[in-house]
């Protein structure tokens, strides 16, 4: 099996529009979802990502982080396997991230 990258983007401002109990609800189902690839065996890791970081490059750190032209950083990750791309593909369609039109980048991890 190959290794895949999942960066989830945006979704933080329909987040924030969701009641106490919608909240639990979702996080609820992103259990569900970690669970679901961790005991298919496809889960190596993940976490979400604090909205604050730094950006160092070789003239020096900014405050901030890259965001792409939607104006919406990375806002966690999972590390999974999965047979190819198309597999990998339907792994992520599973995403809680979509019910907050968020967005997934899927990148191939290259072994070195």
């Amino acid at each position: 099996m190959k290794e895949y990258l999942l960066f989830m983007r945006g979704g933080d401002a329909r987040m924030a529009e969701l009641s106490e109990e919608e909240s639990q609800a979702h996080m609820a189902r992103w259990g569900v979802y970690m669970n679901n690839l961790a005991d298919s065996g496809n889960l190596v890791g993940g976490m979400p990502l604090d909205m604050a970081g730094r950006v160092l490059r070789k003239d020096g750190a900014t405050e901030g982080v890259v965001k792409s032209k939607d104006d919406e950083a990375i806002g966690g990750w999972l590390h999974f396997k999965a047979n190819d791309y198309d597999h990998a593909i339907d792994l992520a369609k599973g995403c809680p991230i979509f019910e907050l039109e968020g967005n997934v980048e899927i990148r191939e991890v290259i072994p070195m």
